[in-house]
């Protein structure tokens, strides 16, 4: 049979064989030593008791048991115990500040922008094509700024879209230019012929 003990130190709950109380153990978690007792039973002599408000937790005695030592005496791990918990916001901001390159995502959007805006749909619509779809893998590919994915994603498509316009305009301007070429040639042989005659 087990017995469930609280650890003095911690409150840890301990799965206890029968066979060892009232002997010396140690806690898994904060590795103090305790003769292990069930709660309600007699304290082991010698031990005074310990008001459940009074035990003291791992932290404070950790932090008890540095006040006399000096900073650089400690070891790494007392040292990153005792530094303020980071938030997952800032080792983000850090990471994007110091590890990623710069996003282009601005120029690539106003690329895009004046490539629908103006009639430079096939020099500036493929620009911002290309130049999207490489910031684009680069950011995917976790080198580059992900805050100018929405940016770089916007400008890209309207990159594509004013290519697109830029051909559908000059396949239709070359069919009306054959068309009036078809017009024109037929119409100055007409004239010859009735000339002729």
């Amino acid at each position: 049979m087990a017995t469930d003990v609280d650890c003095p130190s911690c409150d840890q709950k301990l799965r206890v064989p029968d066979d060892l109380l009232g002997k010396k153990v140690k806690c898994p978690a904060c590795k103090t030593m305790f003769s292990a007792s069930v709660r309600g039973l007699e304290e082991p002599a010698g031990a005074p008791p310990v008001d459940e408000d009074e035990r003291p937790s791992r932290a404070s005695g950790l932090a008890a048991s540095r006040r006399g030592t000096p900073p650089s005496e400690r070891s790494e791990d007392e040292a990153d115990d005792e530094s303020p918990p980071r938030s997952k916001d800032s080792r983000v901001r850090r990471k994007r500040f110091t590890d990623y390159q710069p996003h282009r995502g601005t120029i690539i959007l106003v690329l895009g922008i004046l490539a629908i805006v103006t009639g430079l749909h096939l020099i500036l619509g493929p620009i911002a094509w290309i130049m999207g779809n490489n910031d684009l893998k680069e950011i995917h590919a976790g080198r580059m700024d992900p805050e100018g994915e929405g940016m770089t994603n916007i400008g890209r498509i309207l990159g594509m879209v004013a290519t697109i316009l830029g051909i559908v305009a000059l396949v239709v301007g070359c069919i009306f230019l054959i068309i009036w070429l078809i017009f024109v040639v037929g119409f100055l042989g007409l004239a010859a012929g009735a000339s002729g005659h």
